[in-house]
């Protein structure tokens, strides 16, 4: 969209952006870090490989009005099942602009890449906020 969808003040990520939050579940908070890497695998052996064997959890998120952000979803998860070296990670596929009128992955699509990657799948909006909040909490509970 070229951002010219968003509110003025929003602006897509170009290079890398870190953040984080604790997030509080029944019996403690758990420290949430979003590394985002604007789809750019160039960042990956600068940004995340020197962390790998701390990360547990890896987000992949893909517009589903772009394919070509939901094809390179697979790329991403071979380099980090090969750099991981077979320890066990999970995953959680996001699906974003849901209220985007023409969607190029169906829900279907992403679901079945979900179960390829023994993921779970959540379909979220940026724009509107829709279900963004699952996203962090779902490594937490």
């Amino acid at each position: 969209s070229g951002g010219s969808t968003y509110a003025p003040d929003y602006y897509m990520t170009a290079g890398v952006e870190v953040f984080g939050k604790i997030e509080e579940s029944a019996d403690k908070d758990v420290k949430v870090i979003i590394y985002d890497l604007s789809g750019k695998e160039m960042y990956f052996d600068v940004v995340v490989k020197p962390h790998l064997q701390k990360i547990d959890c890896f987000v992949f998120v893909y517009d589903c009005s772009e394919r070509e952000s939901f094809e390179a979803v697979q790329s991403w998860y071979d380099k980090i099942k090969k750099a991981k070296g077979g320890a066990g990670f999970r995953t959680l596929l996001v699906a974003n602009k849901q209220d985007f009128n023409k969607k190029k992955v169906s829900r279907e699509e992403g679901q079945a890449a979900a179960e390829n990657y023994r993921s779970t799948y959540v379909e979220t909006s940026i724009k509107s906020y829709a279900d963004v909040e699952k996203v962090f909490t779902y490594f937490v509970n």
